[in-house]
């Protein structure tokens, strides 16, 4: 009951073709982390670096959903050799890091941003 629950905002019902290719979307990322890579998994060092990123484009209903799993998908069977080790469970970020996904995704209007960069 997605109208119910949030006061209408959102509906169980399918929206239009021509209404999710209007729809923007934008998110911004603040990371903090090292200028330097840390090798501890218990690491006791302040972060010494702030990075703000933006990830924009259009239709993120069913657009870039499908556009980024499908490219994915695509990039595993296409580039095994840049994916690290062999099986297990990986984060995007690791998973896809020397593929070409992000490359792929931007010629499909996907933006991604480095807003700033500093040294704390």
């Amino acid at each position: 009951y997605p109208e119910f629950f949030t006061g209408g905002f959102f509906s169980s019902k399918d929206i239009p073709d021509d209404v999710s290719e209007r729809i923007h979307f934008s998110f911004t990322l603040l990371c903090k982390g090292w200028k330097e890579r840390i090798t501890e998994i218990k690491c006791d060092t302040p972060t010494n670096k702030t990075v703000v990123g933006r990830i924009s484009g259009i239709n993120p209903v069913y657009g870039v959903t499908g556009l980024a799993a499908t490219l994915g998908a695509i990039s595993i069977l296409k580039e095994p050799k840049q994916l690290p080790f062999k099986g297990g469970v990986y984060t995007p970020a690791v998973a896809f890091s020397k593929t070409s996904l992000l490359d792929e995704l931007q010629k499909n209007g996907v933006i991604f941003e480095i807003i700033s960069n500093k040294e704390d």
